[in-house]
């Protein structure tokens, strides 16, 4: 689940990232102050970080719990954020759901493991 996560994840911010560029592009042309795309640029650098931790964060559980906190932090800043840009709602409602499942299928399975063997 981690490396099907971490790559999509890595995938997705690319995608975020230049859909973010243009938007910003669309709110300095139309000159309407928005934030929406300044903040899916912040949001796709939040889901690169996340997917390249849940990659390499091995056995740890500490690195997979970073990975799930940043997809979380980047879902709270895009539904914060993003004013006219819309599609940064769809974006952080996949990055909330992309810390859940992480959570869930990794850290707590580490977890267990952990005490298990303890």
């Amino acid at each position: 689940m981690r490396l099907i996560l971490g790559i999509l994840s890595i995938i997705l911010s690319i995608i975020v990232f230049f859909q973010s560029l243009v938007a910003m592009l669309g709110d300095a042309l139309e000159n309407v102050g928005g934030v929406g795309g300044f903040a899916g640029v912040l949001v796709s650098i939040a889901m690169l970080v996340a997917g390249i931790v849940a990659l390499a964060g091995g056995k740890s559980r500490g690195t997979h719990m970073t990975a799930a906190i940043f997809w979380l932090l980047a879902g709270l800043f895009g539904f914060m954020l993003a004013g006219n840009y819309t599609d940064l709602n769809i974006w952080s409602t996949i990055c909330i759901i992309f810390a859940v499942l992480h959570y869930v299928f990794v850290v707590r399975k580490l977890g267990k493991n952990k005490a298990v063997t303890a």
